[in-house]
C-alpha cells in the first residue's frame, strides 16, 4: 500500500478504487488478500507500477473497522490494527507474487 500519499505515517492507502488487476490469491482471518498494481490515479500521486500484495480496505472495514480510515475521499489501512495473522500472510504472499 501506498504510505506517502496516505496522509499518516501508520495509514496506507488500500482502496480498492486504487487499484487494477486485482487476483485473489490467499486469506487470512476472514480478508481476502489480493495481488494488483496500483491505477493509473494512483501512480500520478507517487505509487509505483510493480505488483504488490493487499487486502482490500473496504473489505476490512467490515471485519476491522478499527483498521480503516479515510484520506482525500479514500479509504486507507493501519495494518497494526489487523490480526498478526493477515500481515504475516500478506508478507508471505508479497514474497511470492513480487
Amino acid at each position: 500500500a501506498v504510505g506517502s500519499i496516505a496522509g499518516g505515517a501508520a495509514m496506507k492507502y488500500s482502496d480498492e478504487r486504487l487499484k487494477v488487476g486485482l487476483r485473489k490469491v490467499g486469506r487470512a482471518a476472514g480478508l481476502d488478500i489480493f495481488s494488483f498494481r496500483w491505477s493509473k490515479l494512483a501512480q500520478a500521486n507517487g505509487a509505483h507500477a510493480r505488483v504488490e500484495v493487499s487486502v482490500m480496505a473496504q473489505d476490512a472495514e467490515r471485519i476491522y473497522p478499527e483498521a480503516v480510515g479515510e484520506s482525500e475521499g479514500f479509504k486507507t489501512i493501519n495494518l497494526a490494527r489487523l490480526p498478526m495473522s493477515v500481515v504475516s500472510e500478506m508478507n508471505r504472499l508479497g514474497g511470492l507474487h513480487a
